[in-house]
């Protein structure tokens, strides 16, 4: 079944999306409520983790829609074993509900994470060719 895709990290830029994925999908910014961005220790990418104590937590990213069966796998061999695909609720831009599929960081990885909230602006001023070069899930 397709199913509608929240990117949070590395995956909003169209330049790792379209490594990953065959199809040409439609795609806006929306909002996670309920959850933290924080740097992955060590690495140019973001999780997230839900935090059922404050709705006040927003993620920032983007929906790409209706994605095919197929292109989900690929998604979830990029993921890796850290990271479980959840069926949660976004807002997109012009406030409408949708529901998406997002992946978080597995319980057993948060040690993983650090305190610091992942920086959009540094990623694409530094993260992002760094790690088009260097991330290997992209043979997978």
């Amino acid at each position: 079944m397709k199913k509608h895709i929240f990117t949070y990290g590395s995956l909003m830029y169209p330049e790792v999306w379209q490594q990953l994925v065959t199809g040409n999908y439609e795609s806006c910014q929306a909002t996670l409520n309920g959850f933290h961005r924080k740097c992955v220790i060590d690495q140019d990418y973001p999780a997230v983790y839900k935090d059922d104590s404050s709705l006040d937590n927003q993620v920032l990213g983007r929906v790409y829609f209706d994605v095919s069966p197929e292109d989900q796998v690929s998604l979830d061999k990029f993921e890796g074993e850290e990271y479980l695909r959840l069926t949660e609720t976004a807002i997109t831009t012009d406030n409408n509900e949708i529901t998406i599929e997002i992946y978080v960081i597995k319980p057993d990885f948060l040690h993983r994470v650090s305190e610091r909230d992942w920086d959009v602006q540094a990623f694409e001023a530094e993260g992002l060719q760094r790690f088009l070069q260097q991330y290997k899930g992209f043979e997978s």
